[in-house]
């Protein structure tokens, strides 16, 4: 279903394909990463010899990412002759991927990510950057309002924050979930509900690592305290599954 609202939506305004990496311009850049919830997007320019090397490995990720579960469209804009939608979102260096949400882009270090990438060429790399955006096509850091918003089946990782939630802690938070272990099939939340906390028994600053009726994993958070993803991937290859 997601599959075919992509494909009708890139029919509907006739987007440009190279090897499954839509192509796209200074007009067709704002309405594709509206359209479609997630997408991922190479900034190139036509002389760097990085992104020449790079892109079969992006062509070969943009083919496998049609066939995740949720399907992530790549996209690919050159600088040269869009330097204005590059300047928009802070492009200095070739290559660099965004990853825009619902038409925002997230804060996530994906240019680090591209030159971990760019050391492999071909399937391996396109298999580590897949296995990047299943992590965000999977994480949707969905907000729970009430004990209702809790999952009753598989894994879930429960962050716990006071008001008002404080952005250098959030995005820590995110980061860190973006480099959790890929092995392993977990949805991301975030609360401010004390009564949810309290009904998990969960320090707020704090996770909780819920798995499908087991007993439940916990970290405290001290005030002032953020996550790194060091400690976060501690925590979570420490649980028992």
């Amino acid at each position: 279903m997601v599959a075919a609202l992509l494909v009708a939506a890139s029919a509907a305004y006739n987007y440009k394909e190279e090897q499954d990496v839509v192509v796209l311009g200074p007009v067709t850049f704002g309405r594709f990463i509206q359209e479609n919830p997630l997408v991922l997007v190479e900034f190139f320019a036509p002389w760097c010899g990085h992104c020449k090397q790079f892109a079969p490995t992006w062509a070969a990720a943009a083919s496998q990412a049609k066939q995740i579960s949720t399907p992530v469209p790549l996209a690919k804009i050159d600088c040269v002759a869009n330097s204005e939608v590059c300047d928009k979102y802070g492009v200095t260096g070739y290559p660099t991927a965004k990853i825009f949400r619902d038409g925002v882009p997230e804060a996530a270090p994906w240019a680090v990510w591209m030159r971990a990438g760019a050391l492999h060429t071909g399937e391996e790399g396109a298999e580590f950057i897949v296995s990047k955006l299943k992590k965000f096509a999977g994480a949707n850091f969905k907000q729970l309002h009430s004990t209702a918003d809790i999952a009753t089946e598989g894994h879930q990782l429960i962050g716990f924050f006071g008001t008002p939630v404080s952005t250098t802690a959030f995005n820590a938070f995110k980061q860190a979930a973006m480099n959790l272990p890929g092995d392993r099939d977990v949805q991301v939340a975030w609360s401010t509900q004390h009564a949810i906390a309290h009904h998990l028994a969960v320090p707020v600053p704090g996770l909780v690592l819920l798995k499908g009726g087991r007993p439940p994993e916990v970290m405290k958070l001290e005030q002032g305290t953020y996550l790194t993803p060091s400690r976060l991937n501690r925590f979570f290859t420490g649980a028992e599954w």
